[in-house]
Parts: C-alpha cells; sequence; structure tokens
C-alpha cells in the first residue's frame, strides 16, 4: 500500500472467482471440434486446447472429456461436476497489400479476429454458472515480389464471416461468396494467423475460475482548511492524524468529505464493514436533510457492499 503525489489512497482487494465453483471438485471443457460443422471447424481444436490450459492449470482436477463423446450432456454429471461447452461466433479476415518499386514487390498485410463464447455448467443440474463473450486478433505481414509494371496500388480486402444473410435471389453471387470464405479461412496462412489470435484466448480465464486482486485507487476529497492539513499527513504517511481529522470534522460538522475520506482511511485499514456503514450513514443523513446524495458516495457505497459479498463467498471457498 502507498499514497501517490495525487494524494491518492491506494489498496489492494480480494475477489473471489467470476464463476462460483465452491464445491466443485471436478471440471472439463467439451471440445469445441465435438460440434463444429461450420466454417470454423478446423480451427476449433485451437480454441479447446487454449481453454484446456488454462483450466488444467486451476485448484480444481481437470477432467479429460474422452468418454464423454457420444453420450448425452445429462449424463455428463457421471465424469465431471462442471464442464465448459461454447463454440467459435465468428472471423473476421481483412488483408491491406501495398505494392512497391514499380510494382515488383508487394507488401501484404493480413489480420484475423477470432470472437468464441462459452459457458459454464452444472452437470448435475444444468445450472448455468457463467457465460464469456471474447475476442482475439493477430496481423502477420509477409513480402512477396512479382514481375509485372505499373502504378502503385493500395488495395484493401475485407472479409467478416458472421454475413451469413445470403439472397435466394443471387443464388451465384451467394454460393461464390461461401466459396471465397471457405477458401480464405483454411488458407495455410490464415490459419496460422488465426491459431496465434487463438492461443491469446489462454490465461484469459484466471480470474473465472480462481481468486484475483484488484488495485483500487481513491482520490480524497477537499483541498482547504483540515482536510488540506489531513491530505499533508496523509502524504507523510501520518495516517493516524489524518484519520483524526476526519473522524472530528465528521463529527462536529457532518462534513461529507470528511465523512467519504475517513471511509476510505477505514478501508485502506481493511476495516470494511466499518466503512460500508460510515457510507450507509452519510447517505442517510443526507437524504433526511433534503438533499441529493453526490455520485461518488453511490459509487463508493456500491463498490464497498460488492467487497463484502466478495469477502463472504471467499470465506466459504477457504472453509
Amino acid at each position: 500500500m502507498f499514497i501517490s503525489c495525487a494524494t491518492q489512497l491506494t489498496f489492494n482487494v480480494e475477489h473471489p472467482p467470476l464463476v462460483d465453483l465452491r464445491d466443485v471438485k471436478t471440471i472439463t471443457v467439451i471440445p469445441f471440434e465435438w460440434d463444429s460443422t461450420d466454417e470454423y471447424a478446423h480451427l476449433a481444436k485451437y480454441v479447446t486446447a487454449a481453454l484446456v490450459y488454462d483450466v488444467s492449470r486451476g485448484n480444481i482436477t481437470y477432467a479429460h472429456p474422452a468418454e464423454m463423446q457420444h453420450i448425452s450432456p445429462l449424463e455428463y454429471w457421471r465424469y465431471a461436476d462442471v464442464y465448459i461447452t461454447g463454440k467459435i461466433t465468428s472471423i473476421n479476415v481483412s488483408e491491406h497489400t501495398i505494392s512497391k518499386e514499380d510494382n515488383t514487390r508487394l507488401i501484404i498485410t493480413r489480420s484475423v479476429v477470432v470472437d468464441i463464447e462459452y459457458t459454464y455448467v452444472r452437470a448435475k443440474n444444468n445450472e448455468i454458472l457463467g457465460h464469456f463473450q471474447k475476442s482475439a486478433s493477430h496481423t502477420s505481414t509477409t513480402e512477396r515480389f512479382v514481375f509485372s509494371s505499373g502504378n502503385t496500388v493500395t488495395r484493401n480486402r475485407n472479409l467478416d464471416t458472421r454475413d451469413r444473410h445470403f439472397d435466394a435471389r443471387n443464388r451465384h453471387h451467394n454460393s461464390r461468396r461461401r466459396e471465397n470464405i471457405y477458401i480464405w479461412l483454411h488458407d495455410s496462412w490464415t490459419v496460422s494467423i488465426a491459431a496465434t489470435a487463438i492461443r491469446k484466448f489462454s490465461n484469459t480465464m484466471n480470474q473465472e475460475i480462481g481468486t484475483w486482486t484488484t488495485t483500487e485507487k481513491r482520490t480524497l476529497k477537499g483541498n482547504s482548511g483540515n482536510l488540506a492539513q489531513a491530505k499533508r499527513m496523509i502524504r507523510h504517511r501520518y495516517f493516524g492524524g489524518a484519520f483524526e481529522i476526519y473522524s472530528n470534522m465528521y463529527k462536529e460538522t457532518g462534513n461529507i468529505n470528511a465523512g467519504y475520506n475517513l471511509a476510505l482511511l477505514l478501508q485502506f485499514d481493511d476495516q470494511y464493514e466499518q466503512a460500508l456503514e460510515l457510507l450507509e450513514k452519510i447517505q442517510k443523513n443526507i437524504l433526511e436533510s433534503g438533499r441529493r446524495v453526490p455520485a461518488f458516495l453511490i459509487r463508493e457505497t456500491v463498490r464497498v457492499s460488492n467487497y463484502m459479498e466478495g469477502f463472504e463467498i471467499l470465506e466459504n471457498y477457504r472453509k
């Protein structure tokens, strides 16, 4: 914990996993390629590998899904407590080509964006524990030499495979478009770029399956009188003196900034329950006086309330 020159209080807050996996002993990833019958089937295995890498590094035992391939999802509970199932939702390929040196050299840049979604399901009752949508991209450039002449040309090509609405009145055009999509997505260079993008999904599930910590920064309110004096104390790490100033000032005058700063110091000292009580008391007094509660007070109260809920869940994990 430290204080910045901008008079901010900085403190760390631990959070429970985004997916409630309490009492979950085994988990698995249903291979995306099992259900992939579209133009993305050849890339689905890379997504599976990326997610398995993340899940298998967690504290929950990973169950290999090999025996689950030919059974109903209703029977998955026999092999794993929770399973993750999902799909590739779209792949966007774009290409930018520049010809140089009298069209004898081409600089080609191709980018691939991969979008996926997946869901955590409790196998016993098919309860959805969490749903996530993610995107990853990668760009690669190559140089090719050609034997031609003419003016320098810049060419852009874009192919978004999310556009699958084909007009039946123009079957020839639609058939050619589907063919172009297939060719581009199966081009070895595109596959290589897509696979690199997909590998970036590894190390993105940490907050979903394990505890995680945020560094919270709050700017102290008030720049005059006793509030300014308390800030100077905090800059010199004399927190006790600042705490006393804020506490006395709020009790004697009801100064909102003093009360807010006091609540921040309580959080800084890991006294979150007391901080929440104080913030709620400040808001109650403001409402009883017929005034509007400042937005920063409402935001902080919600934050601390969420922290408290998270701490309770963390305690359950540790039991």
